[in-house]
């Protein structure tokens, strides 16, 4: 981007930003740029549309994820008053804001939530635009979802590294400074899902002689988080029309299966936080898409790929299998005192097994699609 705007011959007030899968309508502009008519606007981020969004089970899921990030999260932090991010595309920027928050900056791998975030430190104003949808294309096989939830992962922890004090030393509101904080340091949710389920999984292995109330305590949080979960989702389906009694019934199991299949991420992106934790660099590597092919597409690997088993595999199906061990023997063992202590191994067995099956599935080259 950096290079991009300086080689223009005359430099444009407003830049539109797209990725290459990003499809935007014919009134794209027509609808966004009257916002700049505002000189404290310095960004507007439209929503994405789905065009693969039924291709299968990792498109169905992500797409349901993604609309919750931007019709709950990004809807709901404009609402409130607090910083929201550029996603990277399907936006507009005035270039005097980029400028003057100091230009595109490649020392993390989310260039874009680090840039919106210092144009609103040096107040600029960022625009979510929910009524203009830009049509897209999701990653459709678990490989390349990886690589897009590592750099994602990793990148906001490198930007809150260098964000974080500075945005506490802003002007902006005490709100805008706590959740901006917690929308930077999102990704440590992963170690602690992880550090979670194999503290369910030695509490298993030592009870009755482990601690059965701290453990309940913790239990009780994440049935909390999960319920929040399950109605930020369904506010999300709610708001995109889906309010029949049976489709909200849907959304909510489809929410379910999408935290079971979260799950399989936390080693992977526990190791995307610990990178960037110490400070290792690692190239921005993009996600691979399917093009025109994605909407005729009638298997979930359209591109040819290097064949490789990432190195956090083996972790994950290590974990699978103890985790797997463990719910067996809960249920033979079976104690109703700590009845959650069965559906967090099974669910982490669950996640894990998912994670291990779908990266052999891919490695072994199987092209048949998963509905």
């Amino acid at each position: 981007m950096a290079h991009g705007l300086g080689i223009e011959r005359i430099p444009s007030e407003l830049v539109a930003v797209f990725d290459a899968d990003f499809a935007p309508n014919p009134d794209f502009l027509l609808k966004t740029v009257p916002l700049f008519n505002d000189p404290r606007v310095g960004m507007v981020q439209t929503r994405w549309q789905h065009q693969n969004a039924n291709q299968n089970i990792v498109t169905r899921l992500m797409s349901m994820a993604i609309d919750n990030h931007f019709v709950v999260e990004h809807g709901g932090r404009q609402a409130a008053g607090c910083f929201i991010n550029f996603n990277g595309t399907a936006g507009v920027w005035r270039s005097a804001a980029i400028s003057n928050a100091g230009g595109w900056s490649s020392d993390s791998l989310t260039e874009d939530l680090d840039l919106s975030f210092r144009a609103q430190m040096a107040g600029w104003k960022c625009v979510y635009l929910p009524t203009v949808q830009t049509p897209s294309e999701l990653p459709a096989n678990l490989s390349d979802l990886r690589t897009q939830q590592f750099r994602w992962t990793k990148g906001a922890l490198e930007a809150a590294q260098k964000l974080i004090v500075p945005l506490w030393q802003s002007s902006a509101s005490i709100q805008a400074k706590v959740f901006g904080s917690l929308q930077l340091l999102a990704g440590i949710q992963f170690p602690c899902a992880l550090i979670f389920g194999l503290s369910a999984l030695a509490f298993h292995y030592t009870y009755p002689n482990g601690g059965i109330f701290a453990y309940q305590a913790i239990a009780d949080v994440m049935l909390v988080a999960t319920l929040s979960v399950s109605f930020s989702f369904l506010v999300t389906q709610w708001a995109l029309g889906q309010k029949a009694p049976r489709q909200l019934l849907g959304a909510f199991l489809k929410v379910q299966v999408f935290m079971l299949f979260a799950v399989g991420f936390a080693v992977q992106n526990t190791w995307a936080v610990t990178e960037a934790i110490f400070h290792r660099k690692t190239e921005f590597i993009r996600t691979p898409k399917a093009g025109g092919n994605a909407l005729n597409a009638k298997n979930n690997l359209s591109l040819p790929r290097e064949k490789k088993i990432p190195k956090y595999f083996y972790v994950e199906i290590v974990l699978a299998l103890l985790f797997s061990m463990a719910a067996v023997r809960e249920i033979t063992q079976w104690r109703s005192t700590i009845l959650p202590l069965f559906g967090i191994l099974a669910g982490n067995a669950i996640g894990f097994g998912v994670m291990s099956t779908l990266t052999l599935r891919e490695f072994f080259g199987y092209n048949g699609d998963v509905r």
